[in-house]
């Protein structure tokens, strides 16, 4: 009613057609991107967006091959135009470092089910890459291009896809981008995190995009206690790729150097609990922080900013005192360190 009345009326006429045009134009361009979208299913139009160079014009696949999807998971593209298959290959959205040597074929990137349950669907994913794997192999061996291969055989392929990101459980605090980049002080820092925000796109090996992106911080970041413990499971800690993270922070955390120091600083933590008889939450302020802390430090952890200095431990006042090797019997001062 709203809209047939203001269509109506003389003053507004023009300013209707222009919103009317513009919202076509924003649901169309949505229904476009809507459709090339990876969901597990192949779909003609994930190809929509892709160019080939057709005698020095771009021009999409769509105009020049007749595009279908015989299986859930293949695309299948026969061109008009049988002497253009090379060029076609060439635009198919692909990461083409592809080497065999002693660093095993840097074959980081092939990845798959972004988009899936990476729960319940872990079979689907799993023999999907197998697909994918299957298929280097065979551009190794079969291409022509790689005449190092020529001896090589496929010893192994895993089981189960390792997932580089999963569920992640809520703490009292949740890691996020600003605290990577701007390298935010916890009071309750108990290690720290220093690789890149490093993202890889949902659509694995079947995306137009880089296969990583890189944003590296000035330096180590502190990373805090209160992303390791659950906030409404009184007594649960968190370790691993489970922690209290954004999706974008992950992409820094996620390495097994930093998970590696969250891990520690769990496991102390937990210790420190029984010990004390106390919850996860009691630990992040206060004096049972600071009991926290000191543990950690004692056991050789680096927490930045962070100087072990307890009163108690011995071992930051000894000195040490070694025999020399002289016809002399008297002992030599070692520095103190």
């Amino acid at each position: 009613m709203a809209v047939s009345v203001m269509a109506g009326i003389p003053a507004l006429k023009d300013l209707y057609g222009d919103l009317k045009r513009r919202m076509d134009q924003a649901v169309a361009t949505f229904q476009s991107q809507l459709s090339s979208t990876r969901t597990g299913r192949a779909s003609a139009h994930m190809l929509d967006a892709i160019k080939v160079d057709y005698y020095g014009t771009p021009t999409p696949v769509s105009q020049m091959a007749q595009v279908s999807t015989p299986e859930a998971q293949l695309i299948l593209i026969q061109p008009y135009d049988p002497s253009i298959v090379k060029e076609i290959e060439k635009a198919i959205p692909r990461y083409r470092s592809l080497k065999i040597d002693e660093d095993g074929a840097l074959l980081w990137w092939i990845e798959f089910g972004g988009r899936l349950d990476t729960v319940f669907q872990t079979e689907d994913i799993k023999w999907e890459l197998w697909r994918i794997v299957y298929g280097v192999w065979d551009y190794f061996k079969n291409s022509g291009k790689f005449p190092e291969a020529e001896n090589l055989a496929l010893e192994w392929i895993g089981t189960i896809p390792g997932k580089r990101e999963s569920r992640r459980f809520e703490g009292d605090y949740m890691l996020n981008q600003q605290d990577v980049i701007r390298q935010r002080d916890h009071a309750d820092a108990v290690g720290y995190g220093g690789w890149a925000l490093d993202l890889h796109p949902a659509d694995g090996v079947y995306s137009h995009r880089a296969p990583c992106t890189h944003f590296h911080s000035k330096g180590p970041y502190p990373v805090p206690y209160r992303i390791m413990y659950s906030r409404n499971i009184v007594n649960l800690f968190l370790a691993g790729r489970v922690l209290s993270c954004s999706h974008v922070s992950f992409g820094s955390l996620r390495n097994m150097a930093s998970l590696g120091y969250c891990a520690q600083a769990a496991g102390v933590a937990a210790a420190v609990s029984v010990k004390e008889n106390l919850l996860p939450a009691d630990l992040s302020a206060g004096r049972n922080l600071e009991r926290l802390l000191r543990a950690l430090l004692r056991s050789g952890q680096h927490i930045p900013g962070r100087k072990h200095a307890a009163p108690d431990d011995a071992a930051l006042s000894a000195r040490i005192t070694a025999p020399r090797h002289s016809s002399s019997s008297s002992s030599a001062e070692v520095p103190k360190f």
